[in-house]
């Protein structure tokens, strides 16, 4: 597995994890609902690609390494929306985080982010997703967005690793060798840089 470095230089004041799905079971029900603006979207802003996408990343790691980094999870939503030219519908699960020493949580909503906080790891543990990030400038500096996408399960519902078939060197499976549990191909790790 190989290792991509996200860094978050100075300034980065904010971080969200946005999760695209479009199976409605991995969106877990209590989330909010976030205000749109009039025609019914919310406000995207272009950002400058800091980590070009990847396939089937682990994140594991992000939620503790974020900590460290003096974040705070300070609100969870989701929205459901229709896909382009009446495609299939999909949510966007946003998880928001922000310097500690910004965050403000209302101690009526302490219950909510323990809550939001132990889904986000349930959506991270044993699932690698399609990366991307971008930074974006935002009214108080810099927020950096990591976009994810296209699950892929490394583990069954039962909590076992998904077991694969080894490859011979030309690269089919060979059922002669033992099956062996399924890996992602990159870990996403995050450094803050100063």
């Amino acid at each position: 597995m190989e290792t991509q470095i996200l860094s978050i230089t100075k300034g980065v004041n904010k971080l969200l994890i946005r999760f695209t799905v479009s199976n409605p079971k991995y969106v877990p029900r209590f989330l909010r609902i976030p205000e749109v603006n009039g025609n019914g979207r919310t406000r995207q802003i272009p950002g400058k690609v800091i980590l070009e996408q990847l396939e089937k990343c682990s994140l594991a790691n992000l939620i503790s390494q974020l900590n460290v980094a003096g974040f705070t999870l300070v609100d969870a939503m989701h929205q459901r929306k229709a896909g382009a030219d009446h495609g299939k519908p999909f949510s966007v699960i946003s998880f928001v985080f922000v310097k500690e020493e910004l965050a403000e949580i209302a101690p009526e909503d302490v219950p909510y982010i323990r809550v939001a906080d132990d889904a986000l790891v349930e959506l991270l543990k044993g699932s690698a997703w399609r990366t991307k990030a971008y930074k974006n400038v935002v009214e108080d500096g810099l927020a950096v967005s990591i976009n994810l996408g296209a699950r892929f399960s490394l583990l069954e519902p039962n909590g076992s690793p998904v077991m694969v078939w080894q490859k011979n060197g030309n690269g089919n499976k060979d059922t002669r060798l033992p099956k062996i549990p399924i890996q992602a191909d990159h870990q996403i790790d995050l450094k803050k840089a100063m």
